[in-house]
């Protein structure tokens, strides 16, 4: 019995090592919620700032602001999400830049850029109202890409944001709070779900 009783183990351990090589597991649940957090200040500053100045997406006046705006919530949630990974990571005592990892960074930047030129197409035509939908369905198809390399519940979160991209580029004068929607309270309520799942 304690013959099998170690074969079963070392078959869990082994299983172990090969997900740790083949899947990236240093995803933290807290950088979704860090992600969410900056994506929803800044829909509320960018909704501020439209409803205060009387403006619409498609306003020539709002622009400036609203692609300052985006780039920054970019940014900052990038930067926290990759410290707040790293951290796990090393706290998992895991690789954090191993092969695995740039292979998940391939199967993001892929959507991740035609969707930034297309964004920029958009904008540079007058189409602001359609760049929030955009982003989502980008987004979103960057999420479901990348979560046969990572943890699967990504793939949910990706459909849901297509979804929503689909829904706020069918009607633009929600596509601001669908944004808001789907970087912001989807991303806060994934993140707690990761980390309550496998960071606790």
């Amino acid at each position: 019995m304690g013959q099998l009783e170690d074969g079963l183990n070392d078959l869990k351990e082994i299983r172990s090592i090969m997900e740790r090589a083949s899947r990236f597991l240093s995803l933290s649940g807290l950088s979704g919620v860090s992600a969410g957090t900056v994506a929803l200040l800044g829909t509320a500053a960018a909704q501020w700032y439209l409803v205060s100045g009387g403006l619409t997406l498609n306003d020539r006046a709002a622009r400036t602001f609203l692609i300052a705006d985006g780039v920054a919530v970019l940014l900052v949630a990038a930067a926290l999400s990759i410290l707040l990974s790293y951290q796990m990571a090393v706290r998992r005592k895991l690789p954090f830049w191993a092969p695995i990892a740039r292979d998940v960074l391939e199967s993001l930047l892929v959507p991740f850029l035609a969707g930034g030129v297309f964004i920029l197409l958009l904008i540079d035509n007058g189409k602001m109202d359609l760049v929030p939908g955009t982003a989502l369905i980008f987004y979103g198809l960057a999420l479901f890409a990348t979560s046969r390399l990572t943890v699967r519940d990504l793939r949910q979160l990706g459909i849901l944001q297509i979804l929503l991209g689909l829904l706020a580029a069918a009607v633009p004068a929600i596509a601001l709070l669908l944004w808001g929607l789907g970087f912001g309270v989807l991303h806060v309520a994934y993140g707690m779900l990761m980390f309550r799942k496998y960071e606790r």
